[in-house]
Parts: C-alpha cells; structure tokens; sequence
C-alpha cells in the first residue's frame, strides 16, 4: 500500500508540476489508503476467497485514480507547452 500510495502521489503531480495537492484530493488519496490498509488486514486475518474482493476492488479504485491523474496532469503539460509555443519560448 506504501507503494500505491507513492505512486498515486506522484500521478497526481506532488512536487513534480505543483508544490501542494488540494484538501478534496488528498482527503481522497488518503481514505483510499486508509481503506486498502484496513482491507488488506482484514484479508490477512481471515485468509478467506471472499475477503479478497474487498482489496481487489480498492485496488481498481486507486488504480483509476491512478489513470485520471495521469492523464489530468498530460493535459495540463500540453496546454503549458502550447501556450509556450504560441509565445515563441523554446
């Protein structure tokens, strides 16, 4: 989960194309950890099929968030570089 989390960080764009994430995303960022912590214990305990489902699907959940980050912080790479074209810095 350290490692989701770290890599969620880094998609949203922490440190690399802003200094600080809003209050609403990393509320999100942080239940969702939380949550994937709290079903990863619950699935270590009681090492059952149906308490996997659970974890798979917050997974998915970070995962996508993972994916709209991503592509979020693309988009605004692509406008910067335009508007940079457009003013003719190179």
């Amino acid at each position: 989960p350290v490692t989701m989390l770290c890599l969620l960080l880094v998609a949203k764009g922490w440190c690399i194309t802003r200094n600080s994430l809003g209050g609403r995303e990393a509320c999100i960022a942080g239940t969702t950890v939380a949550l994937l912590y709290a079903a990863i214990s619950v699935q270590l305990f009681l090492l059952t099929v149906a308490s996997l489902v659970p974890m798979i699907v917050l997974y998915l959940v970070i995962l996508i968030d993972i994916a709209a980050s991503i592509f979020a912080n693309l988009r605004v790479l692509k406008a910067q570089l335009i508007a940079l074209r457009c003013f003719g810095i190179d």
